[in-house]
């Protein structure tokens, strides 16, 4: 008889911001909740198919210092990704503001003319270094991490074969680095089409899904002193609600 799996974990994306799903998981661990499947978007995938290997969240903390030191995510396009919105200083928050701004037209501009800002070995060769590269059927936890077909469009759930792989796929956001070729897809960032893959929870036997989504904060304005900083902060509404 096929095991019953219980309470699954659903780990969206986010950049940077989806390594806060490492204190769930430590939290969920203090409080001995077992979790019995993982589905992850993008950061959400990167984090979740590592703690599927591990199962402890202490060791997991470890694997995440080791990969940021990997990502430096202080600098070039991890600072895109990085973006905070809610910085409390306000001079210091438009010059952000602008810098996101600028640097979101320029990847529209060299997307022109490459598919990606960066190589696939940018984010591949951080992803070997601090994670086993083994099938995904042998983690601890049943794991799945979720990612969109660009030539098709359908959602692609990937809980078989190559972990590293699969991580890549759901996290090379589209623009940054090149979609993974796989079997005669372009598969690329799970954010795309599953945001919380609690559907792929699903997929996976969970019986109860647990969904973590970290959200980008957006602080309200009292008001504007330049069409600037108008312009600066449609752009940030219309990328929350997008998101």
């Amino acid at each position: 008889m096929k095991k019953k799996i219980g309470i699954g974990l659903a780990l969206g994306g986010g950049g940077a911001r989806g390594l806060a799903h490492v204190g769930v998981l430590k939290a969920l661990e203090e409080e001995n909740i077992s979790i019995d499947a993982i589905a992850g978007t993008s950061m959400g995938a990167v984090v979740g198919g590592a703690y599927a290997q591990l199962g402890d969240s202490q060791k997991l903390i470890l694997l995440v210092h080791e990969l940021i030191d990997k990502f430096d995510l202080k600098s070039g396009w991890m600072e895109f990704l990085c973006h905070e919105d809610e910085k409390s200083e306000r001079r210091e928050g438009l010059l952000k503001e602008l810098g996101y701004f600028v640097r979101r037209r320029l990847i529209y501009v060299v997307g022109a003319s490459r598919i990606s800002l960066e190589p696939e070995e940018k984010l591949m060769r951080p992803l070997k270094t601090a994670i086993r590269d083994e099938p995904i059927e042998q983690a601890r936890i049943p794991f799945a991490a979720v990612a969109v077909d660009l030539a098709s469009g359908d959602e692609v759930v990937l809980s078989k074969g190559s972990m590293i792989e699969a991580l890549y796929a759901s996290a090379s956001i589209e623009g940054i680095f090149p979609p993974l070729e796989s079997n005669d897809r372009l598969l690329s960032d799970g954010g795309v089409t599953s945001l919380v893959p609690v559907d792929a929870a699903r997929q996976l036997g969970a019986d109860f899904v647990v969904g973590v989504s970290i959200p980008r904060i957006i602080r309200k304005e009292r008001g504007f002193a330049s069409g600037i900083e108008v312009v600066l902060r449609a752009d940030a509404l219309t990328r929350e609600k997008l998101t």
